[in-house]
């Protein structure tokens, strides 16, 4: 009932009805038939952090996903939905470092490498540069965890980093490569729109295709991004396409 309203708009309502199943179960964690492996507890508490992410209640999310840290320290999600969480806020030297913990807890797992290498490219510390050695290694694991080069993700990313270095040429290449394999990626759309107007004397050719792509800009919509079970962000979306 709780998952019903919010699209309704009753987030309050879902609130209580979450925190409501959350009494329930700890209830029923009493019984001395309840499993003793904390699955019933983990089930709720997530669930009850992804309400209060949804709700803008951060504090009270990165308070849940503390405990559930705590009580299940070996769940690569939590660390992973508190770096959602943190990013969300733009804390990005926090959130890289939640990433890292879910990366380690499970290496099977491409999306925390994705994420890290977005922040190092777009969100580096005050006063540095962009890692871009460092996201290209992340890059290299995502790649090598989702099976070969045909991701958008993986190629906007190679094409981000080479238009940080300065190196058009490579650059575009990589961008052209991501919008063959996905059409609306975001950030291979914005660089090429960039290198392609940096061109002296464009042909009508080049400018055409900087108009069609200007045009699938203002067209873009964002998919949306999910997170681990029970989250999604909808603000800040650490991907390249």
């Amino acid at each position: 009932r709780a998952f019903l309203k919010p699209p309704l708009n009753a987030e309050t309502l879902a609130l209580k009805d979450f925190l409501a199943a959350q009494a329930l179960a700890e209830e029923a964690l009493l019984d001395p038939a309840a499993p003793r492996d904390n699955r019933l507890r983990v089930w709720v508490l997530t669930h009850l952090a992804a309400a209060y992410q949804t709700l803008d209640y951060f504090t009270e999310a990165e308070k849940v996903l503390a405990e559930l840290c705590r009580i299940d320290p070996g769940n690569s999600v939590h660390p992973y939905n508190t770096a959602l969480v943190l990013a969300i806020q733009m804390k990005y030297p926090e959130a890289l470092s939640w990433y890292r913990k879910s990366a380690d807890l499970n290496r099977a797992d491409p999306r925390p490498h994705l994420k890290i290498a977005f922040i190092l490219l777009k969100y580096p510390e005050k006063g540095r540069p962009p890692d871009t050695a460092e996201a290209i290694r992340e890059g290299e694991i995502y790649r090598r965890l989702t099976g070969g080069e045909r991701d958008g993700e993986y190629l906007a990313l190679r094409g981000e980093a080479a238009f940080l270095l300065n190196d058009a040429k490579e650059a575009e290449a990589w961008f052209r490569k991501a919008l063959a394999v996905d059409p609306r990626c975001r950030t291979a759309l914005q660089r090429l729109v960039i290198l392609l107007g940096q061109k002296e004397d464009p042909t009508g050719e080049v400018q055409k295709e900087i108009d069609e792509l200007r045009k699938w800009l203002q067209d873009y919509k964002p998919k949306g991004q999910e997170g681990g079970p029970g989250m999604e962000m909808k603000r800040t979306d650490l991907t390249f396409c």
